[in-house]
């Protein structure tokens, strides 16, 4: 499955260590004892965040960006997230979100669904809210929350 991912204008590859142009930008995020026990999140995992980040992906098909601007009232405006996750220092899996898109969300998640499936076929799994593709050595899995206002977007190693 050919992804072609980059974080920031910053390529990315699932299973090598995290760029060093990135490195500068990340923020650890550390979970509490209590999260990690009820999660079961490995032991030898690091969780990396960036706020209002850019996302490109599947040879430039895809776009997403914040938008923040102060002029432009609640319902135009919407964030963007992403969290990595390492296993020994490699990129395990990305967690890209569009957050609080009133709009945005479903735009985005539409246009996510559309870049995956004309790169990657049909999905594997679909429901209401989620549909999954699987490749050779990854897995892409699309989410739209109950709120219907944030979108999850997550590209992992198959396990």
């Amino acid at each position: 499955m050919k992804l072609d991912l980059q974080i920031n204008r910053v390529p990315l590859v699932l299973g090598e260590a995290l760029p060093a142009a990135m490195l500068d930008e990340v923020s650890i995020c550390r979970s509490g004892l209590l999260r990690r026990l009820l999660s079961r999140e490995p032991i030898d995992q690091t969780v990396c965040c960036v706020e209002n980040c850019e996302f490109t992906g599947f040879g430039d098909q895809l776009h997403i960006y914040p938008c923040t601007h102060g002029y432009l009232n609640r319902d135009r405006q919407w964030r963007t997230k992403v969290t990595f996750f390492l296993k020994k220092d490699r990129l395990h899996r990305i967690l890209f979100q569009v957050v609080d898109g009133q709009t945005a969300a479903m735009n985005f998640l539409s246009r996510f669904e559309s870049a995956v499936s004309d790169s990657h076929g049909q999905p594997i799994r679909q429901d209401r809210r989620s549909l999954c593709w699987q490749g050779d050595n990854a897995r892409v899995q699309t989410y739209l929350h109950p709120n219907r206002i944030n979108a999850d977007f997550i590209i992992e190693l198959n396990h």
